[in-house]
């Protein structure tokens, strides 16, 4: 099992990194990381921490861009052009070949935030800054961030078509980013309907909690996004969360790849 689960997550991993838009993607990613710089000089602060935050926020952007975009149209492709048809009958298992495709998409956006960073490393250097170990933590928390978003496209792929699956993802890490906001809103009862209460705390219940894992030049600066010391264990708590929301939203894709009728 082991075996096939590498050799799917192998050839995914060469097809998406011969994707150009993979790479049109990865230009803008560092091109607004080095238009950071100039943003800095312009900045009546210390540029450096200007620098931080908007490097920080690029490689949070686009990795969720790349992320939603692998998860909505990697497995489709294969569903669209058949090319599933001549897999899954073989043997191998349905499962199977979910957790070979989310490993070669996760590989790839590994290498893509590993760039990324790479370059954003050297920008921080050239203005005398460097690596440190919260720096360490936000990229940590921004790849915890990205493996969520892909694992909830994917889920979202297989029950409807890409470009609807694509807006549904954006949507859902904008309400993610928002939930503090609305469980907020949702115990304070301002509201004033009893019914939209009950379904904003659902919601904030159901909904992937993306705000955990917001960083910003704030991080940065040793102060955490929730006022309290941005620890190792708080990196570990958010990953374990993330780990969980993955492995819920991988059964939930398997239970729905199993239903459909491949063959």
């Amino acid at each position: 099992m082991i075996d096939r689960v590498l050799a799917i997550a192998g050839n995914t991993l060469r097809e998406t990194n011969r994707n150009r838009v993979m790479y049109v993607l990865l230009l803008f990613a560092v091109m607004m990381i080095l238009g950071s710089v100039t943003m800095g000089k312009l900045a009546l602060q210390d540029p450096l921490i200007l620098i931080k935050d908007l490097g920080l926020a690029a490689i949070s952007l686009f990795g969720m861009i790349i992320a939603v975009y692998l998860g909505v149209t990697v497995v489709h492709r294969e569903l669209e052009q058949k090319t599933v048809y001549f897999i899954i009958p073989k043997p191998l298992h349905r499962t199977e070949f979910l957790l070979g495709k989310f490993m070669g998409m996760a590989a790839t956006l590994v290498i893509q935030l590993v760039v990324m960073s790479g370059v954003f490393l050297l920008v921080l250097m050239a203005y005398g800054g460097g690596g440190s170990q919260v720096l360490l933590k936000a990229l940590l928390l921004i790849l915890a961030e990205v493996m969520v978003i892909l694992s909830v496209a994917l889920l979202l792929s297989s029950l409807t078509g890409p470009i609807l699956a694509g807006f549904l993802s954006l949507a859902l890490f904008v309400l993610g980013r928002s939930s503090e906001f609305i469980a907020t809103l949702a115990s304070s009862g301002r509201t004033g309907l009893s019914g939209l209460d009950l379904l904003l705390r659902a919601a904030n219940y159901v909904l992937p909690d993306f705000h955990l894992f917001a960083v910003s030049g704030a991080v940065s600066r040793r102060v955490s996004i929730h006022g309290e010391f941005f620890s190792w264990a708080y990196v570990g708590y958010a990953s374990g969360y993330a780990v969980l929301y993955i492995l819920i939203m991988l059964g939930l894709t398997i239970f729905r790849l199993r239903r459909k009728d491949l063959v």
